[in-house]
């Protein structure tokens, strides 16, 4: 199944009283106005949001999901052989 990580940003009400509680989504970035939340996504991209392309980003959210344990993760280890 081909799916997206995606951004949207919500307000700091919805983020703390709705997002905060569902371990999908990823705290990402305080924008001032609003929170950067990242997730995962289908291929079709919900209205509003973005494809993550911010290494960064996929970085905080790869460690918060192997934090709470679920997957997939964007980022797989990669092992080399010597």
């Amino acid at each position: 199944m081909n799916y997206y990580w995606t951004s949207k940003k919500v307000s700091k009400t919805d983020w703390r009283e709705y997002y905060s509680n569902i371990n999908t989504y990823t705290f990402l970035e305080d924008k001032g106005d609003g929170i950067l939340i990242g997730f995962i996504s289908t291929p079709d991209i919900p209205r509003g949001c973005e494809e993550i392309t911010d290494i960064e980003h996929l970085r905080i959210i790869d460690i918060h999901r192997r934090q709470v344990n679920i997957g997939p993760v964007p980022l797989e280890k990669v092992t080399t052989l010597l």
